[in-house]
């Protein structure tokens, strides 16, 4: 399974966010790479476009969906994680990527409607629950070297 992370943000806190997001994305992709049947990709996307949660969620929504590739068979799943640009302009990359990481698994703890049966849900939030507590876990070593 391809996973892909992205981000809709503030222009302030775009350099943080994107480093953060990258660094995710990097870690979890050898982690994530079994077939879990059904889906080819899941994307991941950090919002953080306003401050209020009511307008921000509005620009979430369509990020949280099953579909089709464009031109393509390949399903997709996408899920996206909500921010306020004002907790993201004082973290760094790493503090953006721990932090994307932690409410991320929150959100994996549900099935996302409209999967297609074939996918293994089960395994894949389990998989993904491991890969995050290890990047989360990497990242608190890291951080008590420094």
């Amino acid at each position: 399974m391809l996973i892909s992370f992205t981000a809709r943000a503030w222009h302030d806190a775009v350099t943080q966010v994107s480093q953060g997001v990258t660094m995710l994305e990097d870690a979890l992709q050898p982690m994530l790479g079994a077939d879990y049947g059904g889906v080819a990709q899941f994307v991941a996307v950090l919002v953080a476009i306003d401050s209020d949660e009511a307008e921000n969620a509005r620009f979430r929504k369509p990020f949280d969906r099953v579909g089709r590739s464009p031109g393509t068979d390949l399903r997709y799943f996408s899920m996206s994680v909500g921010f306020t640009p004002e907790e993201l302009l004082p973290m760094t990359p790493w503090q953006v990527a721990r932090t994307l990481a932690l409410r991320l698994k929150e959100g994996l703890a549900s099935r996302p409607k409209r999967l297609p049966r074939t996918f293994d849900y089960e395994r894949f939030r389990a998989d993904a629950a491991r890969a995050l507590d290890a990047f989360v876990s990497k990242d608190q070593a890291s951080a008590s070297d420094a």
